[in-house]
């Protein structure tokens, strides 16, 4: 039978569930097997208090928002997908004739968890697969990509275009609605406006194991020690736009090997590890096609924050699945 989530107790429910789901493979099934979404209560409970009580239980409200990242639904259609999707509602412990939370309860539940727990519980997977052993921090691979903002650039404001002069925030787009969004270069002839997420990756695995989100007009290089300084690698590699004196010096000082593709006329790093950037790419591929970061789904460096960072965990959930599912297979043919 099944194995019930949390929050069902009904018998009935259980043969219900069994019925539909028992010869149903799906990796959300086998999630629960690899991450206890109840470990994440005490941060998800940490900004209400008693007085005011709670709304929907927040670790059932989490797995709400998580499938909307699995799936790159609005909170209006990840309401209507829990409330028919059975293999969802099951997901989130609701019996099979629930209700599903309401899209603005989901909405005030994001707002009110904001991005720094969101953060938290990022960092609190890439524990948990380290813990599994799934990473293997040999090599991290650093890179961004440009998400581009929820912002029509063809509307009346486009020719307000400004050169903001010593703000340290870049050229913004007077009378957006995104006011932290920026006009930044995807390269030298390609201009957009948003934000940058800068990744590091563990090249073996796949996981996300570092992110961080920028406005536009921030420099990847300069984001690279903060994204290798958690648990150094024993190598990192990352493309010509990283290629600086104190990154290079930060390397060292961490004893990582380093293997910053060199701009001209300089000592290249070796190819092994080099020919492995493609591995960050097909991530960002991924996090752009399948689960929305390609843009802002809502205004507001905080927001796109909480956007990154669910989205890295969708993704490192999926490489945990398969990895440790993967390894169980492997031992039961040995």
């Amino acid at each position: 039978m099944i194995r019930r989530p949390s929050g069902q107790t009904s018998f009935f429910e259980d043969m219900v569930y069994d019925r539909v789901l028992r010869n149903t493979r799906h990796w959300l099934l086998d999630l629960s097997q690899v991450v206890d979404f109840e470990q994440f209560r005490p941060i998800l409970e940490e900004p209400y208090t008693e007085d005011r009580g709670r709304p929907t239980d927040p670790v059932r409200l989490f797995k709400v928002v998580f499938l909307q990242f699995v799936a790159n639904l609005s909170d209006r259609k990840v309401q209507e997908a829990v409330q028919l999707n059975l293999l969802y509602k099951y997901f989130v412990g609701l019996p099979a004739d629930g209700e599903a939370p309401d899209y603005s309860t989901i909405s005030k539940f994001r707002t009110k968890i904001g991005p720094e727990r969101f953060q938290r519980i990022f960092n609190e997977v890439v524990r948990l697969a380290r813990g599994k052993g799934v990473v293997s921090n040999k090599l991290r691979l650093v890179d961004a990509t440009h998400v581009r903002a929820r912002v029509d650039l063809f509307g009346p404001h486009k020719k307000k275009k400004n050169k903001s002069k010593g703000s340290g925030k870049g050229p913004t787009l007077p009378g957006s609605p995104d006011p932290d969004a920026t006009f930044g270069h995807k390269s030298a002839t390609k201009p957009f406006y948003g934000y940058k997420t800068h990744i590091g990756t563990d090249a073996d695995s796949g996981i996300i194991t570092d992110l961080r989100v920028t406005p536009g007009n921030y420099d990847d290089g300069s984001e690279l020690p903060w994204l290798i300084c958690h648990d150094p690698p024993e190598a990192v590699c990352a493309d010509k736009g990283y290629d600086y004196r104190n990154n290079h010096n930060h390397c060292k000082q961490l004893g990582i090997i380093d293997g910053i593709i060199r701009k001209e006329n300089k000592t290249q790093p070796p190819k092994a590890i080099t020919r492995q950037r493609y591995k960050v790419e097909r991530t960002f591929a991924e996090m752009k096609q399948w689960h929305g970061l390609a843009r802002a789904r809502w205004w507001g460096l905080a927001k796109m924050a909480i956007q990154a960072a669910m989205t890295a965990m969708v993704v490192n959930c999926k490489r945990m699945v398969r990895q440790v599912s993967e390894e169980e297979l492997r031992l039961k043919v040995a």
